[in-house]
């Protein structure tokens, strides 16, 4: 205590930053002289390395890559249609879908071998009571695509062309934001995952509804369904098992797309070309020569982070 004109000073301690002492300030206060001596700047940020943002870039051309094929399976089959029986045509499409489907089948088995030993080599072919779980869901499958079929191709008798084509250009591209690539590193459960995932196969109901046959509706609705629900878990597993693979594939799906679809318009194919170089190797490298601009500041303001100690022991708390 200290005098001053007759009056009574209180001489406030020194503030100190503890959680648990009784201080005469308020909850929330911070000491001004000491507020910035702990500002960091780019503490946490990370340098971006070219080439990995490059194959997370691939991601999204594989992606659209599907889409391209998809569209031109179906515009092939419509010009395939009529210069051959649709019976024919139906039957040879079905035995690929079957190939292809067997095909990636075996690739998964074959990773499993490869990544996990002799022990997992064992295991990777499942016992005979998974596979006729998974031949009975895969039978059951088939045999609701078939049985939709014709009422999928009376679909949209009613609508004009125009506005299918609008409609699937529109769903393909939501499909294309929406999509979940995050599940090429762990299985996620996010509803815009799911919401792509059915954008797909409404623009493919929408492009099968405009074939001249239900048993060609039926081959196209295999092999969209094949290429958007079935073939993401054998790109994860792939990539997971080797970078080259999964740089391989990445080069392997844009030029089937691009060869599919050479036929059909050489402009759209040129065009697409252009767009996979300018998102698989632009892209990354404007985002790795801006990153020097970047300013992230850290300081005493920031929430507290728990992470768990990398013996997983005890948990240490981050600023």
């Amino acid at each position: 205590m200290r005098e001053r004109c007759g009056q009574k000073e209180t001489v406030k301690p020194k503030w100190q930053k503890t959680l648990y002492s009784k201080q005469p300030y308020a909850d929330n206060y911070t000491d001004p002289d000491v507020f910035l001596e702990e500002l960091t700047t780019n503490a946490r940020v990370q340098p971006k390395n070219y080439w990995t943002v490059v194959c997370d870039a691939a991601l999204v051309t594989q992606e659209a890559s599907l889409v391209v094929t998809v569209a031109a399976a179906f515009l092939h089959t419509m010009r395939l249609s009529a210069v051959v029986d649709h019976t024919v045509l139906a039957w040879r499409l079905t035995a690929a879908n079957g190939g292809l489907l067997l095909a990636g089948w075996l690739c998964r088995a074959l990773l499993a071998c490869s990544s996990g030993g002799a022990k997992r080599a064992s295991l990777a072919v499942p016992p005979v009571a998974t596979m006729v779980h998974g031949l009975r869901q895969a039978s059951l499958l088939g045999v609701g695509v078939w049985l939709m079929s014709p009422l999928t191709q009376t679909l949209t008798r009613s609508i004009s062309e125009d506005t299918i084509i609008a409609t699937v250009v529109a769903t393909f591209m939501l499909h294309l934001y929406l999509h979940d690539y995050s599940f090429m590193f762990s299985i996620t459960d996010k509803l815009t995952g799911s919401t792509a995932l059915g954008m797909a196969v409404f623009a493919s109901v929408l492009m099968a509804s405009r074939l001249p046959s239900s048993n060609l509706v039926f081959a196209l609705m295999l092999f969209s369904l094949e290429v958007f629900m079935l073939s993401p878990g054998l790109r994860r597993d792939l990539r997971r098992h080797s970078i080259s693979a999964h740089a391989s594939l990445s080069l392997l799906l844009p030029l089937l797309a691009f060869l599919l679809c050479l036929p059909v318009s050489s402009v759209l194919a040129v065009a697409f070309l252009q767009l996979v170089l300018f998102v698989t190797f632009l892209c990354p490298y404007f985002l790795t020569k801006i990153q020097k601009f970047k300013i992230q500041i850290n300081g005493p303001w920031d929430e507290a982070k728990p992470s768990a100690s990398p013996w997983g022991l005890s948990e240490t708390v981050e600023q």
